[in-house]
């Protein structure tokens, strides 16, 4: 699953997601359209990502 289908998944748009993990919508952009691979953010962003698509940070990182 990419990170663009789990912002579909749970009907967020990258503005929201970077809100609410406290990172720009630039950033976002980057994972979404795999500029950037999102599975090597830090542990620190990543709590905050999965605690914005109200996931633990283990179903987060088991990600495919």
């Amino acid at each position: 699953m990419t990170f663009a289908d789990m912002l579909d998944e749970r009907g967020m748009r990258q503005s929201q997601i970077a809100r609410a993990a406290g990172l720009t919508r630039q950033r976002v952009n980057e994972w979404v359209r795999g500029v950037r691979d999102p599975r090597l953010m830090a542990l620190g962003t990543a709590r905050r990502v999965a605690d914005a698509l109200e996931m633990t940070i283990d179903e987060f990182e088991s990600r495919p």
